[in-house]
């Protein structure tokens, strides 16, 4: 595999956050430090970190009763409960249900107090229904973790 030349980047805005936000993210939903994903071709996914203490959602609030749920890395999320109609499941993506992004489960180098460990990450990848939204990026305009 060779090594990309471009990264493909699709920009999230941050969470809607209704209380206090999150003091780790500061409500962005993730924590600023980026990885990239190969493809087949010579460009690679440029995916962000979800933060790991709000799980996406940008708040504060431990008990999250005031968030979207579809805000939540939560890999087993499988679409809102009070949408059962068929019409309303035709209008969102099957794949993503409408959140535009999946989450995936990546390790990572702990840079912190054990330097030979990983963690676990959740990344947020693009869904295929954002392919529109894509900007191309230069390998040189950008630092990522890995």
């Amino acid at each position: 595999m060779t090594e990309p030349t471009t990264y493909l980047v699709v920009a999230y805005p941050p969470p809607q956050v209704t209380g206090p936000p999150c003091p780790a993210c500061q409500g962005a939903g993730v924590t600023g430090e980026r990885y990239r994903m190969p493809t087949d071709a010579e460009l690679a996914l440029l995916v962000d970190v979800f933060c790991p203490v709000c799980g996406g959602c940008g708040s504060a609030d431990p008990d999250h009763a005031t968030c979207d749920p579809a805000s939540h890395a939560d890999p087993d999320f499988d679409g809102y409960a009070d949408l059962d109609s068929r019409e309303a499941e035709a209008e969102r993506c099957p794949s993503c249900h409408g959140r535009q992004w999946n989450p995936v489960q990546a390790f990572g180098l702990d840079h912190g107090e054990d330097p030979d460990g990983d963690i676990m990450l959740l990344l947020r990848v693009p869904c295929g229904c954002t392919e529109s939204r894509a900007q191309l990026l230069p390998v040189e305009d950008e630092e990522v973790a890995w």
